[in-house]
Order: C-alpha cells, then structure tokens, then sequence
C-alpha cells in the first residue's frame, strides 16, 4: 500500500472510530467497501431506489449522527450524506435522490476491495480500535466473505442499534450547495412543508 493510502486508511480508521467509537469489524469493512465501490450496487431499480428512499425519510428517527461523513479514498470522491439533510430542508428529496443516482452511475475499479481489506484489517488491529472483540468478529466476517463471491456488507446490529444509521453515499463534488445551506442553515416554516 502506497504511504498516502496508509495515511487515508488510518484516518478514516481512526475518524470511524471517534465518531462511532462502537463501530464493529464488520462496519470497518463496510465503510472501505463503500469508499472504494461507491453507492453503484443500492441501485438496480430506479423506481424501486426512489420508493426506498422515501419510505426511509419518512419512517427514520431523527439522528445525531454527523451530516456529512468524508469516505474519499484513492480517488474515489464519496461522502456520506445523512437522510436529515432531506428532514432539515437542506435539500429536497427529488434532488436528493437525483444526486445519489448519478453518483451510483460512475462504477469504479480502481482497486479491489479483496485486494486491500488484508492491509487495511492490520491497520485496524494495529489502531486497537475495535477492542476485545477483534478475533470474533473476524472470523466472523472472514467466514461471510468466504460464503458470497459478491459480500455487500450490512452495518452490525451494535451499529444499527446504537447510531440508526440514515444516509446515502453521493459524490463530493454533488455536496457544495447542501453544505453551505448546513452551516448557514436557513430553515423552512414546518408549516410550509
């Protein structure tokens, strides 16, 4: 691994741990998996993505979680973008969902996440970020991986249960208006909702 790419791993490692300080194997995993495929795999159906995401803004309880979590990686320019965006009128949904959609549309390969997950696995461990557990949930995950040619990772159900997790992956360059708009919020009437 290329010395930068140490020091973006050990970053977003280390990011991922400060921010969800509970975050398991498995959800490092996904994290990576996201930074490196992009949101290209939530999408086989338009209509079905658009019906999905609606359902989840209305149903999702609100979150603490950060509205904006940069996962750039080795060229790949994603963030992660809370679904509170959308609750707060920081954006609207349509424009939301439009965002998500082209930034689903540019597939990538730069690199293989099977290919990189070995030395970013021994950064986690050398960061003791994930604690007592480590030699569970890796074989754990070790054995998921085995089972699926193609393994989409869930979030863990400590991470689901703690965080409630609402967002979508879209490209950076998507984002400069919606976080102008966060840090100088100017919110709508609910009443004009």
């Amino acid at each position: 691994m290329r010395e930068e790419l140490i020091e973006r791993t050990t970053e977003l490692i280390l990011i991922e741990h400060a921010v969800h300080p509970r975050a398991e194997l498995i959800d490092y995993y996904k994290l990576f998996f996201q930074a490196i495929s992009g949101p290209g795999h939530l999408i086989n159906n338009a209509e079905e993505a658009r019906n999905y995401l609606s359902e989840e803004i209305r149903v999702m309880e609100d979150s603490e979680e950060p509205l904006f979590q940069d996962i750039s990686y080795d060229g790949n320019d994603f963030c992660r973008v809370s679904l509170q965006t959308v609750r707060d009128n920081l954006i609207s949904e349509k424009d939301f969902f439009e965002r998500f959609f082209e930034s689903a549309m540019n597939k990538l390969d730069n690199i293989s996440m099977l290919n990189v997950w070995v030395e970013i696995e021994q950064l986690i461990y050398k960061l003791n970020v994930v604690g007592s557990g480590y030699d569970f949930q890796r074989k754990e995950l070790d054995t998921l991986l085995k089972m699926r040619e193609t393994f989409i990772p869930r979030h863990s159900e400590t991470y689901r249960n703690e965080y409630k997790p609402h967002y979508r992956l879209l490209r950076n360059e998507y984002l400069k208006d919606i976080r102008s708009e966060a840090e100088n919020p100017v919110k709508l009437d609910k009443g004009l909702r």
